[in-house]
């Protein structure tokens, strides 16, 4: 099989407006708008496997939260960095990425950070968006915690539909500073999985080869799932 040069450039941070709103994203981005920006309190909590896009997800609900009017922050999720109730507005809403990390590391400290959080985002109606890899089920929280996200539970990033393969994978071969031809792009289309993951794993193993070896892989195997 004949090699290809690929043009190699510095990774590329994620941008909203590479974003795609695939099949199993477009609902769910939906309801979280709606819920970010509505009026009240509400928390929601998003399920996605590792890979499956809710750091991406995490960037395109705070830029449509700071081009609608509304202030978007994102909490951190380290236990005893969510911000204190001072620093909250009135018109903020809340997003935190990896919050499975939060749960999981807490230990000690409790649930007291995260419980008065939320009363006093429940006081000041401001919404809550908490993105995780972790079932509900599979965090190490007490029930003080539990019972603040069982409301939010039962959304989910779910997987691309074929349609929507072409246009995905070539705007994460962007992102990590790869330009792909299209007629390699659709060699790789037709032998990887239908999963955001496989796509991700295959484009940083055409990176790694690359960048090793200074020569352009070979697509045969690099394309075995």
């Amino acid at each position: 099989m004949n090699q290809i040069p690929l043009s190699i450039s510095s990774k590329l941070p994620y941008l909203p407006e590479q974003f795609i709103l695939h099949a199993g994203v477009r609902q769910l981005v939906a309801e979280c708008e709606a819920l970010l920006s509505g009026p009240g309190f509400r928390i929601s909590y998003v399920i996605g496997g590792e890979r499956s896009g809710k750091t991406h997800l995490a960037v395109k609900l705070l830029d449509y939260l700071n081009s609608h009017g509304r202030l978007g922050q994102e909490l951190s999720n380290t236990p005893g960095g969510l911000r204190a109730g001072s620093e909250l507005r009135q018109e903020s809403a809340l997003i935190m990425d990896d919050a499975h990390l939060y749960f999981s590391s807490l230990g000690n400290a409790g649930s007291g950070e995260f419980v008065d959080l939320v009363e006093e985002c429940r006081v000041r109606a401001i919404p809550i968006v908490l993105l995780s890899s972790l079932e509900l089920s599979e965090l190490p929280v007490d029930d003080h915690i539990r019972s603040r996200l069982v409301p939010g539970s039962g959304l989910r990033i779910g997987n691309p539909q074929a349609d929507d393969l072409d246009q995905l994978l070539s705007a994460m071969a962007k992102q990590r500073g790869l330009h792909l031809p299209e007629s390699k792009l659709k060699f790789l289309l037709k032998r990887l999985p239908r999963s955001i993951s496989s796509l991700e794993e295959c484009l940083e193993n055409i990176n790694y080869v690359t960048l090793a070896s200074g020569q352009p892989p070979k697509f045969s195997v690099l394309a075995r799932p």
